[in-house]
């Protein structure tokens, strides 16, 4: 929503999933996994118009995340999932073009930084082969490249 002619906040809802292999456990595929999170957020941006269509936007995100780890090793050993939760900060930088008054597409990119870090315990394991325990000493860092939307429920208000 436009607070100004280029300032914007909004909320929104992220999720996510990454899949565990082998190579991490350094054994065979039963100690690989999952990851499901899930992340609600806010976010403030300031928009810098080219055109009437064409616009840059430049945002960060703040939230949320409930991070949920299914391993093979977890349900081998009648565990349940493990959870982790922790808060996170997205700046993101993005090219849009309007399609109609109030929507436009976007290519982006973006870095999550994910304030926790990740341990052998989320996957039920005592460590990682070939891995001290510094290694997974951290904060979650994911670069991010992709393609979004951004509504505007003021048609384009902000221009």
């Amino acid at each position: 929503y436009p607070l100004t002619k280029s300032l914007l906040v909004g909320g929104g809802f992220k999720f996510g999933y990454y899949q565990f292999v082998d190579f991490l456990t350094n054994n065979s595929f039963s100690n690989s996994g999952k990851l499901f999170v899930y992340s609600p957020y806010g976010r403030i941006s300031y928009l810098k118009f080219s055109t009437p269509r064409l616009f840059f936007q430049m945002s960060v995100k703040a939230g949320y995340s409930f991070m949920n780890f299914n391993s093979f090793t977890c349900s081998n050993n009648g565990e349940g999932p493990k959870v982790q939760e922790n808060f996170f900060i997205e700046p993101q930088v993005s090219a849009n073009l309007f399609v109609d008054e109030s929507l436009s597409f976007s290519v982006m990119i973006s870095n999550t930084t994910l304030f926790n870090n990740f341990n052998p315990s989320l996957m039920c394991l005592e460590s990682f082969n070939g891995f001290s325990p510094e290694d997974s000493e951290g904060n979650y860092q994911i670069f991010g490249i992709g393609f979004g939307f951004t509504y505007f429920f003021n048609k384009r208000g902000a221009k």
